[in-house]
């Protein structure tokens, strides 16, 4: 699977130590319980004033052309969003060697990013209790330097699991994962 992805990018005598991919599908994150009902009156509005423009008969061109970017905007923001997140995870995978962590991302750009394991913050994943065992969108990396004063490393939604120890892994391996979608 995602350890195929990386053959032909690993270093002399590197060898891969773990490697995953973010979760298929549609995943909602905490932050949606506002985002979802502002989307909708975003677009609720938008189509109901180009529906206006389009009823009223005598409204200028300017006025329908004017609300077509909303409208799509609106659209997107209500449901285009959740497939675009999904399409980038599906052509996301990680993987951990025993030199650096590498993140290979396919779309909507190719973009393949390498950190060296030996330059990384010290990272600690803080996870809260969850009787089912659904930790997406609630995780988050803290640093473990409090004078480290570099950005703070943001756990992609889902990509939780991809941080939790594997059986392969050497202790010492910190994996940070950074949104989809940074420069």
């Amino acid at each position: 699977m995602a350890e195929a992805d990386f053959q032909g990018r690993l270093l002399a005598g590197e060898r891969i130590q773990w490697s995953g991919a973010p979760p298929g599908g549609i995943l909602l994150a905490p932050g949606d319980a506002l985002r979802i009902p502002f989307s909708v009156m975003w677009g609720g509005f938008a189509i109901f004033w180009e529906w206006g423009v389009l009823h009223a008969g005598h409204a200028p061109d300017f006025f329908v052309l004017w609300g077509i970017p909303f409208v799509l905007l609106g659209l997107y923001l209500i449901v285009g969003r959740f497939f675009v997140d999904a399409w980038i995870r599906a052509g996301t995978s990680y993987a951990v060697t025993n030199q650096r962590v590498l993140i290979l991302r396919r779309a909507p750009n190719f973009k393949f990013t390498a950190y060296s394991i030996d330059r990384l913050p010290e990272l600690s994943l803080e996870e809260p209790f969850s009787a089912t065992g659904s930790d997406v969108g609630q995780s988050r990396l803290v640093k473990l330097d409090p004078f480290d004063r570099s950005e703070p490393v943001p756990v992609d939604r889902g990509c939780a699991q991809c941080l939790r120890p594997h059986p392969k892994a050497d202790s010492e391996i910190r994996l940070v994962i950074r949104r989809i979608g940074e420069s």
